[in-house]
Parts: structure tokens; sequence; C-alpha cells
């Protein structure tokens, strides 16, 4: 709506082929900046919808998930690990591993994989949680040039005991 009388006030202003190519460069911005801003608007909805999906995926695992700094900080979690402490995911965020459960023998595992020359590491691991002591099963795999684990924690206590 802006284009038309910018291109009228360009010709009336500014004679003759000055006019013409001043209305020309102006409506040429004009469609320029309008495409652009469709291109973003679709660019950014199609980003919230991607990250929905992520969420709702990470949230629908039954384990544990959690993603860990090197100083080995939560960067963050998934519900079913706050639903075990009883806390909210945003609680978790900056805490120091083991500040729920200072017995657990993840920070020694965290730490050697933060140290270890492969990507990735596993193990069984006892923890005091209180709904009582569980088994679980912990697979840790670094990325963002090893500077960060996700961490997926998987409940094994009723299989051992069969």
């Amino acid at each position: 709506f802006l284009l038309f009388p910018t291109l009228l006030a360009n010709l009336i202003f500014v004679d003759g082929l000055r006019g013409w190519a001043l209305a020309l460069l102006t409506a040429s911005f004009w469609l320029l900046l309008t495409w652009q801003e469709k291109v973003q608007h679709k660019n950014f909805w199609n980003m919230y919808k991607n990250t929905a999906r992520l969420q709702a995926m990470v949230h629908a695992i039954p384990g544990t998930l959690s993603w860990i700094d090197s100083k080995l900080n939560y960067v963050g979690v998934n519900r079913a690990l706050a639903d075990v402490w009883k806390k909210q995911p945003s609680e978790f965020i900056g805490q120091q591993v083991g500040f729920t459960d200072h017995q657990t023998e993840l920070k020694p595992f965290l730490e050697s994989l933060f140290v270890s020359e492969k990507v990735q590491e596993a193990k069984l691991i006892q923890i005091d949680t209180p709904k009582g002591q569980r088994d679980m099963y912990f697979v840790g795999r670094k990325y963002n040039f090893e500077n960060e684990a996700v961490v997926i924690g998987i409940d094994v206590t009723g299989l051992k005991k069969q």
C-alpha cells in the first residue's frame, strides 16, 4: 500500500528519467523488503513447529534425558528426570550434577566421559531417589566439540530382579 504513493511522490518531485529511476529503485526496495518479510515469517513458523516437535519427542522419552556441559552443570533436562526428583526442569539448569543425590556415581561417570578419547560411554549406576534405590543404565554422548554431552538414563531396576 505504501508502494504506490512512494512511486507517485518520486515521479512528481523528481522530473524525467531520474524520477522514473528513483521510483523503480524505491519500488524494488519495497518489493524486496516485502518478499524478505514473507520468507522470514515462513522460516520462523517452520522453526517454531520443528522446535515444538523436538520438545514433544524429548518429553515423550520414557527415560531420563539431560544435557550437561564439560563443567558438569545441567544445561537442560526432560520432564522424566525432573519428576524423579519432584522438581521443575528449569530448577536443574545451571546446577552441578549430583545436587539432588550426593552419593551417586553419575558424576565420576561424566567426568570420565569428558576426559575420555571416546565420544560415547555407558554404565550401570545405582541412584538413591525419593522412590528408593534405582538401577539406571546411563549412556553419555559428547557433542558441540566435546564441550557438552547428552545423557540418557533407563531404569532397569525391574529387569535386574528377573
